[in-house]
């Protein structure tokens, strides 16, 4: 029954990823800052994803929780990661803008 399993994690993730590519393009759509912000929020995305096994994850919950707890928990802080590098970079992009404009 792993595989299964296997198929659901993997098309979740790529719909999350698919998710975080129609937001980016969306905030082009505003202003470069923005699409900036939302490229390196989707590069973070995949750090968060790739090191939260170790960030968040207690060794006991690799088999204590469910195969799916486990990713649920990996995709939170990857997601949380994406916006949160998302919005500070888009920031920090407004007030070079603001600096060089001005």
């Amino acid at each position: 029954m792993i595989v299964p399993m296997k198929i659901i994690k993997l098309s979740l993730f790529l719909c999350n990823i698919i998710g975080w590519v129609i937001a980016d393009i969306y905030l082009w759509t505003f202003s470069w800052c923005l699409g900036v912000g939302g490229l390196l929020g989707l590069i973070g995305f995949f750090v968060g994803y790739c090191i939260s096994g170790g960030m968040t994850i207690a060794p006991r919950d690799y088999w204590r929780l469910p195969h799916y707890e486990v990713f649920k928990k990996k995709m939170r802080y990857g997601n949380s990661i994406a916006g949160l590098v998302t919005a500070i970079s888009a920031f920090v992009f407004f007030v070079i803008q603001t600096m060089v404009e001005s």
